[in-house]
C-alpha cells in the first residue's frame, strides 16, 4: 500500500485531475515535493509531470543511497572491529583465568595506558576518515529540474533563471546549457534535465569513490595506531602475566 507521502502516488492523484490544494489537504508531500508544487504554481508549470519526474528521481536516489550504505558498511565494520579487538583480547585473557589485570605493575600499567591513548587516537582518526566519506543528502540536479519546469511553462529565460536562483542560489550550469542550446538548437528543458541526470550520476560515482578510498585510508590508523595499541594493551600485559606465572 502506498504511503500518503509517496511522491508517485501524489503525481498520480494530480494526473487524475486532483487540484494542488486538494493534494496538500489529503496527502503529506515531503519537503522537496512541496517546494516543487509551490514552484509549479508560481511558474504555471504542469505539477503532475514535474511530480512524476521527481518520483523517478527519488526512486533512483533511494536506490543509490542504499547501495552506497552497503558499500560503506564494510569500512565502518572494519574500523569498529579493529578498535575494539585489543580490549576484547585483554578482557578475554582475564576471563580465561590468566589474571592479566590482577597484578599490574608500573611497566604493564604504563603499557596499557599508552595503548589506550593510541587506541583513542586511532578511533578518532578512523571516524574522521569515515566522516569525510559520508554521502550528501542534497540532490545535485534539483535546481536544473526546476529550471526545466520553468522553461516548459513558457517563461522567458531571464525570468526562469531568476526564479531558480531565488530558490536554489546561483547555477553556473544554466549558462552552459543556454550556450549549448544556442549552438545546437536543442530544447533548453531537455538539456537541463539531461544535465541534472549527469550531475546525479557524477554525485553517485564520486560518493562510491570516496567510500572505496576510505576503506584504503583506514589502513593508516590500523597500522600506525591500532596495531601498536594491540601490542601494548594485549600482548605486553599477557606476556608479562605468563612470565610471572612461570
Amino acid at each position: 500500500m502506498s504511503s500518503l507521502t509517496d511522491t508517485a502516488t501524489i503525481a498520480a492523484a494530480l494526473k487524475s485531475g486532483m487540484s494542488v490544494a486538494e493534494v496538500r489537504r489529503r496527502f503529506q508531500p515531503n519537503a522537496i515535493a512541496l517546494q516543487t508544487l509551490a514552484l509549479c504554481e508560481r511558474l504555471g508549470s504542469p505539477p503532475a509531470e514535474n511530480l512524476e519526474r521527481l518520483a523517478q528521481v527519488e526512486a533512483d536516489q533511494a536506490k543509490a543511497f542504499a547501495e552506497l550504505e552497503i558499500a560503506a558498511s564494510g569500512p565502518k565494520a572494519s574500523a569498529k572491529l579493529v578498535t575494539t579487538l585489543p580490549l576484547l583480547v585483554l578482557l578475554g585473557a582475564q576471563l580465561l583465568g590468566m589474571k592479566v589485570l590482577n597484578s599490574l605493575n608500573l611497566a604493564t600499567g604504563g603499557s596499557i595506558m599508552l595503548g589506550a591513548l593510541l587506541l583513542y587516537c586511532g578511533r578518532r582518526w578512523s571516524n574522521r576518515i569515515l566522516e569525510r566519506a559520508k554521502t550528501s543528502s542534497a540532490d545535485p540536479g534539483a535546481a536544473l529540474d526546476a529550471f526545466a519546469a520553468a522553461m516548459n511553462s513558457g517563461l522567458a529565460q531571464r525570468i526562469a533563471i531568476g526564479e531558480v536562483e531565488a530558490a536554489f542560489g546561483a547555477q553556473p550550469e544554466i549558462v552552459r546549457i543556454l550556450e549549448t542550446s544556442a549552438d545546437t538548437g536543442l530544447a533548453v528543458a531537455k538539456l537541463a534535465r539531461a544535465e541534472a541526470d549527469r550531475l546525479r550520476l557524477a554525485w553517485r560515482l564520486s560518493s562510491e569513490k570516496r567510500i572505496h578510498e576510505a576503506g584504503v585510508r583506514l589502513m593508516w590508523p590500523l597500522g600506525l595506531a591500532v596495531l601498536p595499541a594491540f601490542v601494548l594493551i594485549a600482548v605486553v600485559p599477557l606476556a608479562a602475566s605468563m612470565l610471572r606465572g612461570n
